[in-house]
């Protein structure tokens, strides 16, 4: 028995099961406000995004957390949080950067990379994300 949500306690396959839908519509939702602005400024892009990582997604993880819904997330290190939200926003620039001379789906093609990196890699990093050492 794993997470107590809602005062039910899910087994492991569950909270796994969870925790990979959370990444998959989490990356289907980062990526698809990638490509929806796609053509802007990198400035725009990195405005907005930061927006939607260091605001608007702590709101949402408070109220869940507070709700009692926020799973594995609830004991999330703030810090190492912010850093990997870090990466990935300039990882996300660069990325445009170098592929806009090349093609004019630049935006596209990061788009779907934020939704595979964040929907593969984010339950990956959750043991990172969560630990105390």
């Amino acid at each position: 028995m794993a997470e107590q949500g809602a005062g039910a306690v899910m087994s492991e396959v569950e909270v796994r099961r969870r925790v990979l839908a959370s990444a998959a519509i989490t990356g289907a939702i980062v990526g698809g406000l990638w490509a929806w602005q796609h053509g802007e400024s990198l400035w725009e892009h990195a405005i907005r995004f930061g927006i939607l990582l260091f605001v608007v997604a702590p709101i949402v993880s408070w109220r869940l957390r507070r709700a009692g819904g926020a799973g594995p997330m609830s004991r999330v290190r703030m810090g190492r949080l912010v850093l990997a939200k870090g990466v990935l926003l300039v990882a996300a620039l660069v990325a445009t950067a170098a592929l806009r001379p090349v093609t004019d789906g630049a935006d596209y093609v990061v788009a779907v990379g934020l939704f595979l990196l964040i929907t593969l890699a984010g339950p990956r990093l959750l043991p990172w994300l969560t630990s105390h050492g």
